[in-house]
């Protein structure tokens, strides 16, 4: 359902068809995508950009679409490994701050503008490309064609518009049913979520080890 198609169905349930009722159901329907989409890290969030670094780096801004860094590739194959800053500066206070060998990043502040910032482990001895997998920054529902991005979030959405839009009325206790029933259809998708992601098939070779002969010999 896109954004206009949730306005109206919510308050077509409510016997409600004024564009009071409709605009304020967008207005609760966007509040509540972005509470969804900041909820659990869906696969349909995540972002992946390189960032040309300079030889001397080591604090690093991302670019605007990433909410933060999960992973990270330095050059062509060093896996780089997250760390909270504090646990980077406790196991190695020498090296804080001097160039060498970049082995890990850590999340830090955000900028002024919002932008989402790491620091690499050690300031780079040459210039190098990283790649940074994190989750994306939320991708608004802004004009009534907009669509939710996250499976099964649309039934979950509607439900919580339902329950926000009763709630705008004093209707309490249909209020709390609905979002009951959100809550219900949110922990549903996050255990969607984990059984796909765990559904990944690997073939491992089995090698069957064979009897020894007379001797010892195989």
């Amino acid at each position: 359902m896109n954004l206009g198609e949730i306005k109206a169905f919510t308050a077509s349930k409510l016997g409600l068809t004024d564009n009071l009722t409709k605009d304020q159901a967008g207005a609760f329907a966007k509040a509540r995508w972005q509470m969804i989409w900041n909820y659990a890290l869906w696969r349909q969030t995540r972002h992946s950009d390189t960032i040309a670094v300079p030889s001397g780096q080591q604090e690093i801004t991302l670019p605007a679409e990433f909410e933060l860094a999960l992973l990270a590739r330095y050059g062509a194959s060093r896996e780089l490994i997250g760390a909270l800053d504090l646990s980077v500066f406790q196991g190695d206070p020498a090296g804080w701050d001097i160039p060498g060998y970049v082995a890990g990043f850590s999340p830090m502040a955000r900028t002024a503008d919002g932008l989402a910032r790491i620091r690499l482990n050690r300031v780079t001895t040459e210039a190098s490309p990283l790649l940074v997998i994190g989750k994306r920054t939320c991708i608004d529902l802004l004009v009534d064609t907009d669509r939710t991005l996250i499976s099964g979030a649309d039934e979950c959405l509607t439900a919580m518009v339902m329950g926000d839009l009763y709630q705008w009325m004093r209707q309490f206790t249909k209020a709390d049913k609905f979002f009951a029933e959100a809550d219900s259809l949110l922990q549903k998708m996050v255990e969607i979520e984990k059984s796909q992601t765990t559904e990944i098939s690997r073939i491992i070779p089995h090698v069957q080890q064979l009897e020894a002969g007379e001797g010892g010999n195989w």
